[in-house]
C-alpha cells in the first residue's frame, strides 16, 4: 500500500455518517436485516439516501456470508465500486483505507451493565485458564455501517465530518500457535505506521476504541500501540481508562459488555466517530465536550492475526 497515496486520499475524504442496527433488542433480525438496518441508519445519520451510494464495502460474519453483489441486488443499487474484504474483526478498520465495563453502565443497549470490580472477574467461573467468564467478550447479534465521501461533498451534509489522519495494517500468522512471540502483536507495527502518517504520538490521543475479544487482548494492545511499556499494561489500566481518565477506551462498553457479533471492528469505528463528534444523549458517555480531537481505533481479526490502526480527528 502506497502511504503517500493513502495520505492524499485521507485528505480528500471524510466520514460523514455512522450508526448501528438495533442490537440486541431485536433478536429476530437476520444477518441481512442487521446489514440493511445499519446502512439505512448510517445514511440517515449523514443526511443521505441509497440513491447517493456509488460504492459498497462489506464484511460478513455468518457461516455462508453475504456478498457485495447479493447485498447490492437486495438494496436495488448499482455501485461503481464493491469490495468484500474479510479478515475477521479488524475488517471494518481495514475498510476505512480500503476495554472496560464502567462505560457499559451508560449504554442502555449493553448486555451487561452492572459495574465490575476485579474480584467480580476473578470470582466468575473459569472458561480456560487463565481466562474467567468475565474476561471474555459477550456473544450478540448486531450490525453497523459508516459512510465515506469526498471532502467537498461532506460540507453539504447533516453533521460535522470526521477526518482519517493516519493508518497502518498488518496480516501475519493464521493460527495463534504460529505467533513468534505470544506477548507481542502486529499492533506494534500498525501503531507506528498510523502515528507516523498522522504526525502524532500516543500521548496525543484523547480516547481509543480497542478490540477487546478478551481482557488480555486489551493489555497487549495498550503495550504494543505504545501507550505504556511492555509488562506495564495492568498497572496502566488502573485509573487510566475510564471517561475522565488520561485515555478513556471502549466508551460504548466494549465487546466485554455490549457489542460483539463475531467481528466487533465496525462498532469501534462507529463509536470513534461519535466521540470525535461529541454526540451526547441518554446513556452516551463523551470524553470531551464538543468532541475529542483525536481517537485511535484498532481492530483485531482471527487469532490475533490481522491488525489495523486508524487515527480519527475533526474534519
Amino acid at each position: 500500500m502506497d502511504r503517500e497515496l493513502l495520505s492524499d486520499a485521507f485528505e480528500r475524504t471524510r466520514i460523514v455518517g455512522a450508526a448501528i442496527s438495533d442490537y440486541p433488542v431485536t433478536p429476530d433480525l437476520s444477518e441481512l436485516d442487521h446489514h440493511v438496518l445499519a446502512m439505512h441508519n448510517a445514511l440517515e445519520d449523514a443526511g443521505l439516501s441509497l440513491r447517493d451510494v456509488d460504492g459498497l464495502i462489506i464484511a460478513s460474519g455468518g457461516m455462508r456470508g453475504l456478498s457485495p453483489m447479493g447485498l447490492s441486488e437486495y438494496l436495488g443499487i448499482r455501485p461503481r465500486f464493491v469490495d468484500g474484504l474479510s479478515v475477521g474483526g479488524s475488517s471494518f478498520v481495514f475498510h476505512a483505507a480500503r476495554a472496560a465495563r464502567y462505560h457499559a453502565s451508560m449504554n442502555p443497549k449493553a448486555q451487561y451493565s452492572d459495574p465490575l470490580v476485579v474480584d467480580d472477574v476473578l470470582n466468575s467461573r473459569w472458561v480456560a485458564e487463565p481466562l474467567h467468564l468475565l474476561d471474555c467478550c459477550v456473544v450478540s447479534d448486531g450490525g453497523g455501517a459508516y459512510v465515506v465521501t469526498s471532502k467537498e461533498r461532506a460540507k453539504d451534509l447533516r453533521k460535522a465530518p470526521v477526518k482519517m489522519l493516519g493508518y497502518g495494517e498488518r496480516v501475519g500468522h493464521a493460527g495463534i500457535g504460529s505467533m513468534p512471540d505470544f506477548t507481542q502483536t502486529a499492533a506494534a507495527d500498525t501503531g507506528k505506521m498510523a502515528f507516523e502518517m498522522a504526525g502524532l504520538h500516543p500521548a496525543d490521543i484523547e480516547c481509543a476504541q480497542l478490540y477487546d475479544s478478551f481482557t488480555i487482548t486489551v493489555m497487549l494492545l495498550l503495550e504494543d500501540l505504545g501507550f505504556c511499556a511492555k509488562g506495564e499494561g495492568g498497572d496502566f489500566a488502573r485509573g487510566h481508562l475510564r471517561v475522565g481518565g488520561p485515555l478513556p477506551i471502549n466508551t460504548d462498553g466494549g465487546g466485554l459488555s455490549a457489542v460483539h457479533p463475531g467481528m466487533r471492528g465496525m462498532f469501534l469505528m462507529t463509536e470513534g466517530v461519535r466521540q470525535i463528534r461529541g454526540e451526547e444523549g441518554p446513556g452516551k458517555a463523551v470524553v470531551r465536550q464538543g468532541g475529542a480531537d483525536t481517537c485511535l481505533v484498532h481492530g483485531v481479526g482471527g487469532q490475533l492475526s490481522s491488525h489495523a490502526t486508524l487515527i480519527l480527528g475533526k474534519g
